[in-house]
């Protein structure tokens, strides 16, 4: 199964951007900036990241493997930093062409050679605020979580 993630963050979860900030705007590009910069400052509050670990991101409706998203991980200082990157492992078999994979079962996840180091290496957050899983291959139907 593929898990699809949605990482938008709405106007108001940034409630410091109050109406007379973005009526005060005075064309919609402004109004996209000024929001753009609440979701920024949102997610270091959130997270707890500092300002220079934190670049500014796009959100996005939904996040499919090989697409960029923003996470959240320990940099080599061990602060947290939020950095864009792809979506998914890339898995390669012999005599199939690679594919991005996003899924492990949790009873395989310490016994299995591709997922172990990641595992217990390189763990991040992904910041979201939905989720859903297809039900079903033809054609397939997705159900979301939030």
């Amino acid at each position: 199964m593929t898990a699809l993630f949605s990482i938008r963050m709405q106007e108001k979860s940034a409630p410091f951007l109050s109406a007379t900030t973005t009526e005060l705007a005075q064309d919609q590009e402004e109004r996209d900036e000024l929001i753009t910069y609440g979701k920024r400052d949102a997610a270091g509050n959130l997270f707890k990241i500092s300002y220079n670990r934190l670049p500014l991101f796009e959100s996005a409706d939904a996040i499919f493997p090989g697409n960029t998203a923003p996470i959240i991980r320990n940099a080599s200082s061990g602060e947290r930093e939020l950095v864009n990157q792809s979506w998914g492992f890339v898995l390669v078999m012999d005599g199939k062409a690679p594919r991005r994979v996003t899924n492990v079962r949790d009873d395989k996840i310490r016994s299995s050679s591709f997922w172990r180091g990641s595992f217990e290496e390189r763990r991040c957050l992904v910041p979201a605020s939905s989720f859903s899983e297809p039900k079903g291959l033809k054609p397939a139907v997705w159900h979301w979580f939030t």
